[in-house]
């Protein structure tokens, strides 16, 4: 029996072995590497916090990508199915790109006999969203985002399907839905759970309409290319479940209304000096915005430096 870490050519024997480690898809050329495999995100991503199913933006490149919020957790379908065999386990890791650029630390493990989507877990502990590419194909001038690697390792004793603590246990099969469904607004308790349809239609409708498709069909391997359609906003061959409708469409709109998001402090600040400067406002209080200003950056420079 083969012992120690994967490496590159252990990865393509095993997709010619019988009931051999799978991946689906498998991109030799970019996502391969030395002694792991790189995993990449469908737009499927759930707010840890809300409950919803983020909102999937289009460039004018036809690209898509979403936006982490922060202090938010976002979790991840894979856009890769992965059917581990009885002889071999796994763990995923995080990329240093994502790390580098504010996301916290991805661990996991990957048991003998799983079958399914990964759930990647990206937790954002900044003050500003952080933005993700999703849904592309991978080429070699591809923009889409790795999230994380996989490593697997053989063991030196099988394990049978049905072992206590075996994933294979049906409700584990597949992205980890016992999770989601766990997480999802539409089951939570509270006021902000109620008023979710309401404050966010969109994100609500994208996320029931999510449920609907994973609820009814059972996803595979073999069924895998089908589900990622629906996963990565093309159109399935049952139009029905395209869930490409949800796709919000960036138009200078919305770029006008992100670009303000990101630097409303400034903006306010822009604001206030010239409603100073145009004499609109009472003189009592133009007075009390100055005597504030004063007294507050004062203050900033009475704290010690760190």
């Amino acid at each position: 029996m083969c012992k120690g870490q994967l490496g590159r050519q252990d990865y393509i024997d095993e997709r010619n072995r019988e009931g051999g480690l799978r991946i689906e898809p498998f991109n030799k050329t970019i996502d391969l590497k030395l002694a792991s495999y790189d995993i990449t995100p469908t737009m499927i991503a759930m707010s840890a916090k809300c409950g919803l199913l983020e909102t999937v933006y289009q460039k004018k490149d036809m690209s898509l990508y979403i936006k982490v919020r922060p202090r938010d957790t976002v979790m991840v379908v894979s856009n890769e199915f992965i059917s581990v065999p009885p002889y071999m386990a796994g763990y995923v890791v995080s990329r240093v790109s994502k790390v580098a650029d504010g996301f916290g630390h991805v661990s996991t493990s990957i048991d003998p006999n799983w079958q399914g989507a990964l759930l990647i877990a990206l937790s954002n502990p900044t003050n500003k969203p952080i933005e993700i590419s999703v849904g592309g194909k991978r080429g070699p001038n591809t923009q889409g985002d790795s999230l994380a690697t996989i490593s697997f390792h053989y063991l030196n004793q099988w394990i049978e399907k049905g072992t206590p603590s075996d994933s294979s246990d049906s409700k584990l099969i597949g992205m980890r839905l016992d999770l989601l469904q766990k997480k999802k607004s539409s089951v939570r308790a509270g006021i902000k759970a109620a008023l979710n349809p309401f404050l966010h239609p969109w994100r609500y409708k994208f996320t029931e309409a999510f449920f609907k498709y994973v609820e009814k069909e059972r996803i595979t391997l073999e069924s895998w290319q089908e589900a990622s359609k629906v996963f990565n906003g093309s159109t399935p061959t049952d139009i029905s479940y395209s869930l490409s409708q949800y796709i919000v469409k960036e138009t200078w709109r919305t770029r006008v209304l992100n670009c303000m998001k990101k630097h409303w402090k400034a903006l306010l600040i822009v604001a206030v000096v010239l409603l100073l400067m145009s004499g609109i406002l009472p003189k009592e209080f133009q007075d009390w915005i100055l005597s504030f200003l004063k007294n507050f950056t004062d203050t900033k420079n009475q704290l010690p430096t760190l």
